[in-house]
């Protein structure tokens, strides 16, 4: 995120973990991860996964529209709102000249990212290594551009064609987008936890419940 976007997010997670905020927050926490897998504490997906969760429940849960109505300032207030509007795909990262162009496998969208985004600078640095990263989270969009919110989680590189014959039989079986993606964390969060698991395994039809 932009550095702006960055601060407004962070004092929406700090007022979320106090009062009147934290226990709506703590129970929308809990319904993620029953929804999506839950990690261990010491697990090395456990923060990536808890940022996944605390990002559902500003956004999905309501929180950051709630929360914006007792921010003093205007600017930060609007902005805490339009989190809201944020759009949750499947994204695979696309370099266009000096952008960076994220695809959504699910609708179809394509968004081109803010320079300032970064998240977004750290997926183009981490495309030059190595194979694109599929990337399941929510973008904001401006008329600026684009950015990626911070509860973003990495699907492995060579799960693309089997996301995308999962999200083929979502969209047949008309799924909403909340229901199809928390499927895919929970393949995600199957195939990180049990060892050997073949990535086609792990990402089926059959894990859409």
């Amino acid at each position: 995120m932009t550095p702006f976007l960055r601060a407004v997010y962070d004092e929406l997670l700090e007022r979320a973990t106090q009062p009147p905020f934290d226990e709506r927050a703590r129970t929308l926490r809990n319904q993620f991860a029953e929804r999506c897998g839950r990690f261990e504490a010491d697990d090395e997906n456990a923060g990536e996964r808890d940022a996944a969760a605390w990002e559902d429940v500003l956004v999905h849960g309501g929180l950051a529209s709630a929360i914006a109505d007792t921010m003093q300032d205007a600017a930060e207030a609007d902005l805490a709102r339009g989190f809201a509007a944020a759009q949750r795909g499947v994204f695979r990262f696309e370099k266009s000249e000096s952008a960076l162009v994220a695809h959504d496998l699910w609708s179809g969208a394509a968004f081109l990212l803010l320079d300032k985004d970064d998240i977004g600078r750290d997926i183009a640095t981490a495309s030059e290594r190595m194979a694109t990263p599929i990337c399941e989270g929510r973008v904001l969009a401006s008329v600026e551009g684009c950015a990626i919110l911070p509860g973003a989680v990495f699907h492995p590189p060579d799960a693309g064609a089997a996301i995308a014959a999962t999200l083929v039989v979502a969209r047949e079986r008309q799924m909403k987008t909340d229901e199809a993606l928390d499927a895919l964390l929970r393949m995600h969060h199957k195939f990180q936890t049990y060892t050997r698991l073949r990535v086609e395994l792990a990402y089926s039809p059959d894990g859409l419940g």
